[in-house]
């Protein structure tokens, strides 16, 4: 969007600067009745008595020969603002991960990996291809990516470099019996789901209680990092979302019944979460949008065949296909 103004505020410049000097170029007539054209020395004077100017063929040329490239500019910058203004939030079930305004990230299971997409080029890549066995969830924090994985039944988080270097794993087995539910908030700590109800918090090598969910969690709950600390849905109970210091911030009942399925969370560009939700009956999905300020749900999409939803800049959820991102 910046890009956008600034190069319409220079083709209004260039526009402007070109004029002054065709100004200065061609004197104005006065006004004659009738009209008439002469030809003289490549240039063309046409004068009625509504008109008075010069017309320069050569000024023309340069006019052009100066605008074209730059409306080219233009039009890309604008195809470009187009591109960023519709954002998904799923990719086949899985939770897109959000860099800015111009980079996505979602893990893929064939082969193993983290494609990073940005919005702006297109252009896609692959990290972790190498080293990762069965990632779901990634996470970017403090210039690193944070990737949920399991091998040979070991439960972890692999942290990579921003450009997919390996830097370090973070084994959780006997600190979170949940494979892939965690969230990093952004003094570096790993929150994951401990054994007894208790959300935990993983640094470097020790674990401390996060915070208490005052009740044992008798099934898997989800996490998400978001506005500064961490959203924990515990199904058919409540969704709370924690400031970074463990206390709670917001805490609402879980508004669905045993006939849809929410599968995962995700954190659009502007901070709003989305909940996806597969309905049984009638295998369709759909994503419920709720108030990062209150815990509401504001939103929630059409129904569609498939795990892949998109979000727009205002807000309108819409279905789509895995293909159109990950260019399958």
């Amino acid at each position: 969007m910046l890009l956008a103004g600034i190069l319409g505020i220079a083709f209004w410049l260039l526009v402007l600067l070109t004029a002054a000097r065709l100004a200065k170029r061609i004197p104005a007539l006065p006004p004659v009745s009738g009209a008439s054209v002469h030809v003289s020395h490549g240039t063309i004077l046409w004068r009625d008595r509504r008109f008075s100017w010069h017309r320069d063929i050569r000024a023309m040329k340069y006019l052009a020969w100066r605008l074209v490239p730059l409306l080219a500019v233009v039009a890309a910058a604008s195809c470009a603002k187009k591109n960023t203004a519709l954002q998904p939030i799923f990719i086949s079930g899985r939770a897109v991960a959000v860099v800015g305004d111009s980079i996505i990230a979602v893990t893929i299971s064939d082969p193993p990996g983290v494609v990073i997409r940005n919005r702006l080029s297109g252009s896609l890549d692959t990290l972790g291809s190498t080293f990762l066995n069965s990632p779901i969830h990634v996470q970017f924090m403090g210039e690193r990516w944070y990737v949920s994985d399991v091998a040979e039944g070991r439960p972890s988080v692999v942290i990579m470099s921003a450009n997919g270097d390996l830097e370090g794993q973070i084994d959780l087995r006997g600190v979170a019996p949940t494979a892939h539910q965690f969230a990093v908030i952004p003094d570096g700590r790993i929150i994951v789901e401990g054994g007894g109800g208790e959300l935990v918090a993983v640094a470097d090598d020790s674990a401390a209680t996060f915070a208490v969910t005052e009740e044992e969690i008798s099934r898997t709950g989800l996490l998400v990092a978001a506005s500064g600390g961490l959203i924990h849905a515990i199904p058919n109970r409540h969704i709370t979302l924690y400031n970074g210091l463990g206390k709670i911030r917001w805490r609402v009942e879980w508004p669905w019944r045993e006939t849809v399925y929410v599968s995962d969370i995700a954190i659009d560009a502007s901070g709003r979460p989305h909940f996806i939700a597969g309905v049984q009956s009638t295998n369709e999905f759909l994503v419920y949008s709720f108030s990062p300020i209150s815990g509401e749900i504001v939103r929630w999409s059409p129904r569609g065949p498939y795990a892949t939803f998109t979000v727009r800049r205002l807000g309108e959820l819409e279905p789509d296909s895995a293909s159109r991102w990950l260019g399958e």
